[in-house]
C-alpha cells in the first residue's frame, strides 16, 4: 500500500513540473508587419496640348531644332506642309528663310478616305521621342521635323531627325508617317498650284542655322 502511495505521488510530482502554470507560458509574438512599400507605378507623360488649328487639319509638319526639355520650344515657327480636313496639301516652296510662297494639290474624295484610314489605324499612342539617342546625324542645320497628327479626334506629336524613313531606327507607324508626308509634299510641289492663307504654327526650339 505504502509503494502504491509512493508511485502516485512521484507522478503528481512530475506532472507538476512538466505543465508551467498560466503565468510562466511565453508570450504570444505579434507577427512581424511589413515595412516595404508598394512600388509605384511612374507617372504618365502628359499628352501635349492639342493647338489651335487643331480639327481642321490632319497633318501639320514643321521644323525644330534639337532639345532634351520642352521648356527649350520657345519659338512659334510657321509649318511648312500641312494637309487641311478637306483633303488639301499645301506646302512651302523656295528657301525657307524667304517670304513664303505655297504650292497646293487636292486629294480626290477616295485618296483623303485611305489617308484617314491609315492614320485611324497608326498605332502611335506609346511613341516617344527621345532626343540625341543614335538617329541624329551632327551637321550645321540638321533640324528635327515636327509632326503633328489628328488621328480620330486624338492630337498627337512625333518628332523625328531629318525626316527620313531608312537608317534611322523608327517603330513602322513612324516610318509610314513619314513617307506619308514625304509623299504629299512632293506632289503639292509637283502640281504648282499657288495658294494663299495663313499656315498654322508649332511650338519649336531655337532651329540651327549653317552656314
Amino acid at each position: 500500500m505504502r509503494g502504491r502511495l509512493a508511485a502516485a505521488a512521484l507522478t503528481l510530482l512530475f506532472a507538476g513540473c512538466a505543465s508551467p502554470q498560466p503565468s510562466e507560458l511565453p508570450t504570444p509574438t505579434a507577427p512581424a508587419t511589413r515595412t516595404t512599400a508598394p512600388t509605384s507605378t511612374p507617372a504618365p507623360t502628359p499628352a501635349p496640348s492639342a493647338p489651335e488649328w487643331f480639327g481642321e487639319a490632319l497633318i501639320v509638319v514643321g521644323s525644330t531644332g534639337e532639345f532634351s526639355e520642352p521648356a527649350a520650344r520657345t519659338e512659334e515657327l510657321p509649318a511648312w506642309m500641312v494637309v487641311w480636313r478637306d483633303g488639301l496639301v499645301v506646302t512651302t516652296e523656295g528657301p525657307r528663310d524667304q517670304p513664303p510662297v505655297f504650292s497646293s494639290a487636292q486629294l480626290t474624295d477616295s485618296e483623303l478616305a485611305d489617308l484617314q484610314a491609315m492614320l485611324g489605324t497608326a498605332d502611335l499612342a506609346d511613341y516617344e521621342h527621345v532626343p540625341g539617342e543614335g538617329d541624329h546625324v551632327t551637321c550645321q542645320d540638321c533640324n528635327d521635323a515636327v509632326i503633328q497628327l489628328d488621328i480620330e479626334g486624338r492630337f498627337v506629336e512625333i518628332i523625328v531627325p531629318l525626316l527620313r524613313t531608312t537608317g534611322m531606327s523608327y517603330p513602322p507607324p513612324v516610318v509610314e508617317i513619314i513617307g506619308t508626308v514625304l509623299s504629299l509634299g512632293e506632289r503639292a510641289s509637283r502640281s504648282a498650284s499657288p495658294w494663299t492663307g495663313s499656315m498654322p504654327t508649332i511650338l519649336a526650339a531655337p532651329l540651327l542655322i549653317g552656314g
